[in-house]
């Protein structure tokens, strides 16, 4: 892969500049063009050889440089192609082109990404079976975790969750919600708690002709609510036929709590922190300071506690000092847990973008907040 220019290119060659009457004509001193040039001029192949030797002599002779008087035949005869130096440069520029081909071929994700063309896939926040008994946590919080997963597929591209939140209205179209954020997929659910029970309907549909590429209904305890998803990321990738990696299995099976009390705790605080308001943001922090007390261990939960603080900070709800210190705190937290997490990178970052580089302060001190 690369690239190839294409437009018209031209050599000019300036002519010696001591060049002698006797071998111009009066024409040609006037151009400044060597004589040898102009009686050649019937024979383009033989003017662009002479030009490119007076030219070289020149630059090697220097300012006294003179023509070398050679005939015409002499001089093509210098330049003239050698075929086997032609079959040899072209047998090897073939093989280096083979050999590249055969390492993009071997380096690259396969383009046939699923068997059904799938590249991009956008989760939908789910929608309740019924109205009565409705769980708003639950269903953005079920999207989300399913968009944490499939993310790790590195052959289909996922929308992040901060992208998808607006569409969980009850009368949102799956299709003008895939065409809108230019996907080619969309999984879309319904979900509902009663009891002890959780019943989850999920849909993966393809946007380019509505059709249903799976669908599948899952009933169990909600105390099994972690092996739910993981059953539904499974199938997901089942249904797009995508051949994964062992560290993809691995992230996709990954669980970054196995406590119920702690999980919901996340899913409120998660929940509050999308509303982007000054309340629910108070509300959000609350949420995952008790998930990661109930769970201390809980990376995302400690990740959603740094993008809680940071919103905080812009809605003027705590001192820059104190929000970006403690968002830097729990961005490091989550790091030091997992270092894979890349939503606890990303909030370590714009952390320091928004404070510490910004000019409002020099200090790096990462230290444990006080309060």
């Amino acid at each position: 892969m690369g690239y190839r220019y294409i437009g018209a290119v031209e050599e000019r060659l300036s002519p010696p500049e001591s060049l002698s009457a006797e071998n111009e004509t009066p024409d040609a001193a006037a151009l400044g063009v060597p004589e040898v040039a102009q009686k050649s001029s019937a024979n383009p192949t033989i003017v662009e050889a002479e030009n490119v030797l007076v030219g070289s002599q020149s630059q090697m002779s220097g300012a006294n440089a003179r023509p070398t008087g050679r005939s015409h035949q002499e001089i093509t005869s210098t330049v003239r192609p050698r075929p086997a130096v032609y079959v040899l440069t072209l047998v090897a520029f073939i093989a280096l082109a083979a050999v590249a081909v055969s390492v993009y071929r071997f380096k690259r994700p396969s383009n046939t990404a699923t068997a059904w063309g799938i590249h991009s896939l956008a989760i939908l926040p789910f929608k309740p079976i019924s109205e009565q008994n409705r769980d708003e946590f639950l269903e953005l919080g079920m999207a989300d975790a399913l968009i944490t997963k499939l993310s790790n597929i590195t052959e289909v591209s996922v929308v992040p969750t901060g992208l998808v939140r607006k569409y969980a209205s009850l009368t949102q179209d799956p299709i003008a919600a895939g065409i809108e954020l230019k996907v080619d997929s969309v999984l879309e659910g319904s979900v509902q708690k009663l009891q002890q029970r959780i019943r989850v309907t999920v849909r993966l549909v393809r946007v380019s002709d509505r059709s249903f590429l799976w669908a599948e209904t899952f009933d169990e305890q909600f105390a099994d609510i972690f092996s739910l998803q993981d059953s539904i990321s499974e199938r997901v990738v089942e249904a797009l036929a995508v051949r994964l990696s062992t560290p993809e299995k691995q992230q996709i099976a990954k669980r970054y709590t196995d406590n119920g009390e702690a999980y919901q705790l996340y899913q409120k605080g998660r929940y509050f922190w999308n509303k982007r308001t000054a309340d629910a943001l108070v509300k959000s922090i609350g949420f995952l300071e008790q998930a990661t007390k109930v769970d201390p261990q809980y990376a995302t939960a400690y990740a959603g506690l740094a993008d809680a603080y940071i919103a905080a900070s812009n809605f003027n709800l705590l001192p820059p000092e104190e929000a970006y210190s403690k968002a830097k705190y729990a961005a490091r937290k989550a790091i030091e847990i997992d270092d894979n997490l890349a939503e606890a990178h990303a909030a370590l970052a714009f952390s320091m973008i928004l404070f510490d580089w910004t000019g409002r302060t020099r200090s790096w001190n990462f230290a444990k907040p006080s309060t």
